[in-house]
C-alpha cells in the first residue's frame, strides 16, 4: 500500500485532520501544534519526530496501530506512546 499523503517537513498549525483518511500517510518532522485529529484514521501513519500537542498525541496513542509501508516505522513508535 503506498502513502496515502506525504506531508514531511510540513507546517501545519491549527489545522483540523478530523475525519480524515491519513492510513500510511508520512508526517515526519511535522510541525502540528494546535492541529486536531478527531476521529480521523491513521493506520500505518508515521509521525516520527513531528511535534503534537500533548492532548492530541495522547488521543492518537489511543488508536494508534499499523506500520507504515514504506518507512517500515509503527505508528505507536513514531508517536512514542508506551
Amino acid at each position: 500500500r503506498r502513502a496515502s499523503a506525504v506531508l514531511e517537513d510540513v507546517v501545519a498549525v491549527a489545522a483540523r485532520f478530523d475525519g480524515a483518511d491519513l492510513r500510511n500517510a508520512n508526517f515526519t518532522n511535522a510541525m502540528l501544534m494546535q492541529s486536531r485529529f478527531n476521529d480521523a484514521e491513521i493506520e500505518g501513519t508515521d509521525f516520527t519526530d513531528a511535534v503534537i500537542d500533548l492532548s492530541q498525541l495522547k488521543a492518537l496513542c489511543g488508536r494508534a496501530s499499523g506500520v507504515n509501508s514504506l518507512s517500515g516505522v509503527s505508528t505507536r513508535e513514531s508517536l512514542g506512546c508506551r
